[in-house]
């Protein structure tokens, strides 16, 4: 099992103690974690492209340019491109 830490970890464990409907997390070794206990997960871009998607947000790409230069927000160019390509920009 991939080595996380405390708070990520509390919270996979409230998330599925609670069986929550969806686990906000974005670390890779996380998401992998709470995966495989079948915690229900969520990331930031899925959080935004369902905004996008339901009207509450103009341009997806202002949103995450802002992101990678205001929080050093990291993503791999191919998972910006599918993500710009769901959300039709």
């Amino acid at each position: 099992m991939p080595k996380i830490d405390e708070g990520e970890s509390e919270s996979i464990s409230l998330a599925y103690n609670r069986r929550a409907d969806v686990l906000l997390i974005d670390e890779a070794r996380g998401r992998s974690v709470a995966a495989s206990m079948n915690v229900p997960i969520k990331g930031l871009l899925g959080i935004l492209l369902e905004a996008k998607k339901a009207g509450h947000l103009d341009a997806l790409r202002l949103c995450i340019k802002e992101l990678e230069a205001k929080a050093n927000f990291f993503m791999s160019a191919e998972l910006r491109e599918l993500i710009l390509k769901s959300a039709g920009e």
